[in-house]
């Protein structure tokens, strides 16, 4: 893991997984290498958490961490990056409910197992109840819902789920090749500590402004959960119906003229 994650959890004062813009940027007055990447570049990363308008822009300390700019190498193909600490959680959870979908009872007590410190908060177990209703009572591990229940429960551990479509991350170089520039400037850095003068500090409770209702589940998990693919399956049920039907149809055919005598065969084409 790299080692811009001691600076940054050194700011994160109540343990949400964010610090505010300004405080990301504050080492670079001592004209350090680290934290170099601009406001622009953290939004297409991912990393920036707009939630709060009085405390400010804040950047996602795991979305960062595991962000690309991270990464140390790549070619066209890969890339060498950090690892996603979530994956263990997920492995764990994985372990210890046998099935794609799970009860809110299940999976607190599949996360209260865990030898990582998360506190199961009263809110949050209201979120995840709220994951269930948005899912006919099942609470599906692979979705969006779950995994953003998961940053708030794990909040140094688990990214930040963004909606599908709404950050657009890149490596550096691939931002240079675009003609974008991905690192900060002086006059940039002095525009956010003007801003920030503007803002509060952060509260407790400011990361849960982020909460998004909207799910979205993996295609691999479990297709039915989805209401778009209702209508699908019972059209691919009929047609394999019909194609069954014929095929006995055929058969049956097949088999009346093979066992129709042949006298009677005969017959039949002479009163023709």
């Amino acid at each position: 893991m790299p080692r811009n994650e001691e600076r940054t959890d050194s700011e994160d004062q109540h343990g949400a997984g964010r610090v505010k813009l300004a405080d990301f940027f504050r080492s670079l007055q001592d004209d350090s290498w680290q934290f170099t990447e601009s406001t622009e570049y953290l939004r297409q990363l991912g990393a920036i958490d707009d939630a709060s308008s009085s405390a400010g822009p804040q950047v996602l300390i795991a979305n960062y961490i595991s962000g690309m700019s991270n990464c140390i190498t790549g070619t066209p193909y890969y890339s060498i990056c950090c690892l996603n600490e979530c994956d263990k959680i997920y492995q764990h959870l994985e372990a210890e409910l046998p099935a794609s979908t799970t009860t809110p009872n299940e999976l607190i007590k599949a996360v209260q197992s865990m030898p990582y410190s998360s506190n199961i908060t009263a809110q949050l177990r209201d979120r995840l109840e709220e994951v269930a209703q948005t899912n006919k009572g099942s609470v599906p591990l692979h979705g969006r819902l779950v995994a953003q229940w998961l940053h708030f429960a794990f909040p140094h551990e688990c990214p930040y789920p963004h909606k599908k479509g709404t950050i657009e991350p890149k490596t550096n170089s691939k931002m240079r090749e675009s003609g974008a520039d991905d690192t900060v400037s002086r006059d940039e850095i002095d525009q956010i500590f003007e801003m920030d003068r503007g803002f509060g500090p952060v509260l407790a409770n400011d990361h849960m402004r982020s909460w998004s209702a909207h799910e979205s589940l993996l295609d691999a998990s479990t297709p039915s959960d989805g209401n778009d693919s209702v209508w699908p399956n019972r059209l691919r049920i009929t047609v394999q119906v019909c194609m069954l039907i014929s095929c006995v149809a055929v058969v049956l055919r097949e088999l009346s003229q093979a066992v129709r005598p042949a006298g009677k065969t005969k017959m039949v084409e002479y009163d023709v």
